[in-house]
């Protein structure tokens, strides 16, 4: 798709010809800055990040030490170099933004530390992307990976740059030149001596459009060569339609919700940086259906409040989404569903709030001035909080993703359900073909509890072994105790489906799931919502060629349940009540799991539920079904 609208033929007379193209005004701009500051949210959005930018003035920047890197090999840990290193690159965008706001000058020797900090590290690959020999604790030397994150490093100079490059070489001319050199160096070389297919380059997941919007930044920040820029982007615009065509109709990301951020949304953002710097070659692209649909998943996938589907390694809560990111697909898209879910993200889903929730640096990877100054120059002036409106049966048939809404103008509101299909060699996958949520009147109730804080663990080859990872977290079955296995032949095929004034269905065929070891013959899963009944039903049909069938279904839950009965389960909820009549199965073995990590702790507090759904058939076949009411 790209390559047809970018021609390595046309692609150096249209960079030749927008030479002089700035992604957003420099600071010196102080009438464009000033506009960009008039809006509530960016009003409020400014006076925060001037009062944190004040605090951090003076203070020690973040350390990087070498026995913080060797944690990753030493003992697992992602977080010990990876939050420093966030820091410092957060840090910088901070100060640049603050000087920007101002232009007084005050913050720019803030700027300058944090560039010499940047520029004296040693490898701008994380560790956990780093190359090493054999028993040793240190990345090899001069490897010149290009990870996600050296990527990003290069794209936060680079966007300093712009902003601030004047400013910066009236301090040090010298300076400006190391930083550009270091950026064409750890950058931009490197990804010019690629083969062709390697590493990230294969389109294969969030990699490729993410490390290629930043890797393009460098270059057309500082390579100043049109014919050198157009080989480089034409082999990564080769890579970004090998990620494209990775993709079905529907626009679904198998990665979920929280990496669509840097998948979908993240090609948005490297496709409308190379129509600005080609003239506008790249509109008709916009126009796609496709195009649309990938940008219009997010919204899909919106539960209620903050909360969203949370397969894969997604987390659950959205309240960090760049609303301005959102915003702005949309208006390339021309979706207004894309659009109303942005003006929500502003204000972290909360229609009571009176402003934004307070920028985090800690909850940017490095990104934090390419998604700020994202959030001042693509949202509108006035951003009044709006409130999602979704369809009462949302179907992604290609990435097998069902959602039914009792109340779907008012999703707080009401019962919404949803069932996953798929296969298990999706991009960050989970064996978990065939799970469920629910949630009611805004509460979760059944979950997918999504995925713990990385280590070097969550992408070994003892990755499932993690119980949030692997069949054993999820509410699929152990089938005489054998769980699902990972593998792109393990895997799901619609039935059916429905979509009716009262509700709607979805059936999953789940025979091919398993591993041959399981001895299944046929088995179904169906979801269904009935909203006169004000109920939601999960009914399954599962047949072994021979012998007794043992069933075992574990479910996830925040909120405490009563195991009234064997076959009644109740939840109080702060708006209602939640019950579950079960048949053909028993529930029991009810425990509370305490939560230790930070990432899941955000989504659902310290303590989640865990309760077991059991059964033994004698004749080798067996029908149950879970029908929760709601009361309220």
């Amino acid at each position: 798709m790209l390559q047809e609208l970018l021609s390595p033929e046309l692609l150096p007379d249209l960079l030749g010809n927008n030479r002089q193209i700035k992604f957003f005004p420099p600071a010196s701009d102080r009438s464009a800055w000033d506009k960009i500051s008039s809006g509530q949210a960016q009003q409020f959005w400014r006076q925060n990040l001037l009062e944190q930018a004040q605090a951090l003035t003076g203070t020690p920047w973040a350390e990087l030490t070498a026995s913080l890197f060797m944690a990753y090999i030493r003992d697992g840990s992602r977080t010990a170099y990876e939050v420093p290193y966030f820091s410092r690159r957060n840090r910088l965008g901070l100060m640049v933004l603050a000087e920007c706001f101002e232009y007084r000058g005050r913050y720019l020797e803030e700027i300058v530390n944090g560039i010499w900090h940047i520029l004296s590290e040693p490898d701008w690959c994380l560790p956990a992307h780093s190359e090493y020999l054999p028993d040793d604790p240190l990345a090899k030397p001069y490897t010149a990976r290009v990870d996600l994150f050296c990527a990003v490093t290069g794209m936060q100079l680079a966007e300093t740059v712009q902003l601030l490059g004047t400013e910066l070489r009236k301090i040090s001319p010298s300076l400006v030149e190391r930083l550009s050199h270091e950026v064409i160096s750890r950058v931009v070389v490197p990804v010019e001596n690629f083969h062709e297919k390697s590493w990230w380059l294969d389109g294969f997941n969030n990699w490729t459009p993410w490390c290629s919007f930043n890797v393009t930044g460098c270059a057309l920040t500082f390579l100043n060569d049109a014919e050198r820029e157009a080989v480089l982007i034409s082999k990564l615009l080769r890579a970004n339609d090998r990620f494209i065509a990775n993709y079905k109709p529907d626009g679904g990301c198998d990665e979920g919700p929280m990496y669509w951020t840097v998948a979908g949304g993240k090609l948005m953002m490297l496709m409308d940086m190379l129509d600005q710097a080609t003239g506008g070659a790249l509109a008709a692209a916009f126009k796609t259906p496709l195009f649309r649909n990938m940008g219009d998943y997010i919204a899909s996938v919106h539960l209620c409040n903050d909360w969203f589907l949370s397969p894969a390694d997604s987390g659950a809560r959205g309240t960090h989404m760049s609303s301005g990111q959102i915003y702005h697909f949309g208006a390339l898209s021309g979706s207004e569903h894309l659009q109303r879910i942005a003006l929500a993200a502003i204000y972290g889903f909360n229609p009571g709030a009176t402003h934004p929730p307070v920028p985090v640096l800690s909850n940017y990877c490095g990104n934090f001035l390419t998604f700020m100054l994202r959030n001042f120059f693509w949202l509108p002036e006035h951003t009044a909080y709006q409130e999602p409106v979704h369809k009462g049966i949302t179907l992604l048939p290609d990435l097998q993703i069902f959602i039914a809404r009792e109340n779907p103008m008012t999703p707080d509101k009401g019962l919404i359900l949803s069932l996953k299909g798929g296969h298990n060699a999706e991009s960050h996958n989970h064996n978990d073909i065939g799970q469920f949520e629910l949630f009611c009147d805004g509460s979760p109730v059944i979950i997918d509890t999504g995925v713990a804080s990385y280590c070097r663990q969550t992408f070994s080859d003892r990755r499932y072994d993690l119980w949030y990872i692997g069949a054993q977290g999820h509410n699929i079955p152990a089938v005489n105790g054998v769980l699902q296995q990972p593998g792109y032949e393990f895997k799901a095929v619609i039935t059916s489906h429905s979509a009716t004034g009262n509700g709607g269905s979805m059936t999953l065929d789940l025979t091919a799931a398993y591993p041959a070891a399981a001895g299944i013959q046929k088995y179904t899963r169906c979801a269904e919502l009935n909203v006169a009944a004000k109920t939601a039903s999960i009914s399954d049909q599962l047949a072994i060629r021979h012998g007794l069938l043992q069933i075992d279904i574990p479910l996830h839950t925040p909120v405490e349940p009563v195991i009234a009965a064997p076959d009644l389960v109740c939840w109080q909820l702060a708006h209602g009540r939640i019950e579950l009549k079960i048949t053909g199965l028993t529930a029991e073995n009810l425990e509370a799991v305490t939560l230790e990590d930070e990432r899941m702790i955000g989504s659902w507090g310290k303590k989640i539920y865990r309760f077991h759904l059991t059964g033994n058939f004698q004749s080798g076949s067996g029908e149950w079904r879970l029908l929760f009411t709601r009361n309220s």
